[in-house]
């Protein structure tokens, strides 16, 4: 079985995924509250111990979003070690959806008044852009043979979330 899990975005996409890429459970919701999302969704699979691969946007997005869903994925491959990880990035995600070159330019929500613009080796913040780029992530489930190249076997004591800046976590420092 195959984990897909994505709350780096306004949408909380989690799909299991047998051996032939054919959806077993889906939930995709556009959510505030990505960490009730997960638990949700976790307590609502009864196949955990049979996942062997997972698949996870690392980001930009939703700094909670992102952490959360990479806490989950390193506690499942920590309580399961033949769990392999495979991690991509919303400009990937976004790339092979529109069938894109290397020069393509993509921008996606960061703040009510902000934007990420995400490039092939670039990511910033810049003011808001209102034509965002959205993920199709009913095209991705559907077709994610498709999808599977551009995911990078990783090692979950390595993995980070992407981030466009350093998080403030804690008190401001000064």
């Amino acid at each position: 079985m195959k984990l897909f899990i994505d709350s780096t975005q306004k949408i909380f996409v989690a799909a299991l995924l047998n051996d032939n890429n054919t959806i077993e459970y889906k939930v995709i919701t556009e959510t505030k509250y990505k960490v009730e999302e997960i638990i949700n969704f976790f307590d609502k699979l009864s196949k955990l111990d049979s996942i062997e691969e997972i698949y996870i946007n690392l980001g930009p997005g939703s700094f909670t979003g992102s952490r959360i869903a990479l806490l989950y994925v390193r506690t499942l491959s920590q309580l399961n070690s033949n769990i392999n990880i495979f991690t991509t990035n919303s400009y990937e995600l976004l790339d092979k959806q529109n069938h894109s070159n290397a020069k393509s330019i993509f921008y996606i929500n960061a703040t009510k008044t902000k934007s990420y613009s995400l490039s092939k080796n670039k990511v910033e913040i810049i003011d808001k852009v209102f034509c965002e780029s959205q993920i199709n992530y009913e095209e991705i489930l559907n077709n994610f043979s498709f999808y599977q190249s551009i995911f990078v076997l990783s090692s979950f004591k390595n993995i980070q979330p992407i981030y466009a800046s350093n998080p403030q976590i804690g008190e401001v420092k000064k």
